[in-house]
């Protein structure tokens, strides 16, 4: 907890309790405690969700599959036996609708009509 103080008739007093995270401060310090304890709990969350969204955008993983291990761009995708192999290709997550899910094997995103995915399956398979 932050105190903010002032000088009051002559010395310093404290009229304020800020919060360490953001910016906001109260006059009293039981609200300055509650909001504190909400305020770590969601900055928590965000600290997480920044934390997965950097593993999500790794470039090149390392995956270990029964002892062997494989190489993938992103964080989906087909694995490859070589490094090299994996920088080669384009980008390897599937591109996903408006509902946020790909679409399954042998198919392709084709668009959304009338607020619906349309998955078309993809000739020679």
């Amino acid at each position: 907890m932050i105190s903010i103080y002032q000088i009051v008739k002559g010395s310093w007093q404290v009229v304020r309790y800020g919060c360490p995270n953001c910016e906001k401060n109260y006059k009293n310090i039981e609200y300055a405690i509650k909001h504190i304890e909400k305020c770590n709990i969601n900055t928590n969350k965000q600290k997480e969700k920044q934390l997965l969204k950097d593993l999500k955008d790794m470039p090149i993983q390392r995956v270990m599959n029964n002892g062997v291990a494989y190489y993938r761009k992103g964080s989906e995708g087909r694995l490859y036996k070589t490094i090299k192999e994996a920088e080669s290709v384009g980008s390897s997550t599937k591109k996903k609708g408006i509902d946020g899910k790909a679409c399954w094997e042998g198919y392709r995103y084709a668009g959304t009509t009338n607020g619906q995915d349309k998955c078309v399956k993809v000739k020679g398979r």
